[in-house]
């Protein structure tokens, strides 16, 4: 799932990777896969069987948020199932239909209104591996606005051009992991797939529940794959570490990175003598995030043992004090300095998706 802003360019760069033995999706409702109007004609071929061995695309994935909630989220789950290998549907005229999906890939875009309805689907399990490309400059963008539609008919023609060139230049061959890269992998797996965990809240604030993150496996599976992709395609090991730290990223609430990295910079730079202790109102003023939402995404991380809380009674007579700290987890992992070349990642992750050795069950980006 590429997310990024309206009008910066997703819909291209899937359209340049997208041909003609492959499906794309305008609109989604709770019978695009499968349809019981027609179940007792043997010869009707559902959706969802076409999607057996296909990679299949949705440009703008934003077409949800226009959906009622009940139909969002039997359409997330009719996708969970598709990624699953196996749609199964019961009618109330008492049909059932079981569709076998097998190995599927879907690639869509997004606008980042999608977030919203992530975290539901998040917390029934997520299929989805997310990229977010690096905004444009937007002073540069308006300059070049009018050369830019002059050019966009023949640009399109170009860069798919371009893009079949380039996947038929690669010559893949199989390699092995060492031990370092499955390590490093392994510890971006465990951080992302905690840092991604979502809570139940109840309208005080309060969590109603124990947070239970996500086991590894599914995720670890997505991302290794990926990683044996790009090493496949000529990518240092150094490369493809970056990349693929860059999609956990991605995977990652905005709110809750700007929070967690802000914790991590001012931790370090509290080893120079500075408090390594931090109020709610202290990363509230650091952040500009507002203090409830504070709350809510770092008692997450508190309940999986990221950061510990406790409340302060001595700092104020009157009132106790929320206090905040990094507990001893490994998230420097995610954060290195390196800049990287966020449109030549783009192709690189659409041609490793293309390309990659499936396995058992879908690829759902």
């Amino acid at each position: 799932m590429v997310i990024g802003a309206s009008s910066s360019g997703k819909s291209e760069y899937l359209k340049a990777f997208t041909n003609d033995s492959e499906i794309t999706i305008d609109d989604l409702t709770t019978k695009t896969f499968v349809s019981g109007t027609n179940a007792k004609l043997k010869e009707v071929t559902h959706l969802a069987e076409r999607l057996n061995g296909k990679i299949w695309y949705i440009y703008d994935l934003s077409i949800l948020m226009s959906k009622k909630s009940e139909d969002r989220s039997q359409i997330l789950s009719d996708m969970r199932m598709i990624y699953d290998g196996k749609i199964v549907k019961e009618f109330g005229t008492g049909f059932r239909i079981e569709v076998e999906t097998g190995n599927n890939t879907l690639i869509c875009g997004t606008t980042p209104v999608i977030d919203n309805t992530m975290i539901e689907d998040q917390m029934l399990g997520t299929r989805f591996l997310m990229y977010r490309p690096k905004s444009l400059n937007r002073q540069t963008v308006m300059e070049k606005i009018d050369e830019m539609e002059k050019q966009k008919v023949a640009r399109r023609g170009s860069l798919s051009t371009a893009t079949s060139q380039w996947e038929n230049s690669i010559e893949v061959e199989n390699i092995e992991l060492n031990e370092v890269e499955v390590s490093n992998l392994k510890v971006l797996c465990n951080v992302t797939t905690l840092m991604r965990a979502s809570g139940s809240f109840d309208r005080s604030g309060e969590l109603n529940n124990i947070v239970y993150p996500e086991d590894p496996p599914r995720f670890y599976n997505q991302i290794k794959k990926l990683y044996m992709a790009y090493r496949i395609i000529g990518l240092t090991e150094e490369e493809a570490l970056k990349y693929i730290r860059n999609i956990c990223i991605s995977n990652i609430n905005p709110i809750r990175m700007k929070l967690i990295k802000w914790l991590v910079d001012n931790t370090y730079k509290s080893d120079m003598g500075q408090h390594t202790v931090f109020s709610t109102s202290k990363i509230h003023s650091g952040t500009g995030i507002g203090k409830k939402t504070i709350k809510s995404h770092l008692f997450v991380l508190n309940h999986l043992g990221v950061v510990n809380f406790w409340l302060d009674e001595e700092l104020n007579k009157y009132q106790a004090v929320d206090q905040w700290k990094l507990a001893d987890f490994n998230l420097n992992i995610l954060f290195d300095k390196v800049k990287i070349k966020h449109g030549k990642t783009l192709a690189r992750i659409m041609y490793a998706t293309r390309h990659r050795n499936s396995g058992s069950g879908g690829e759902m980006w």
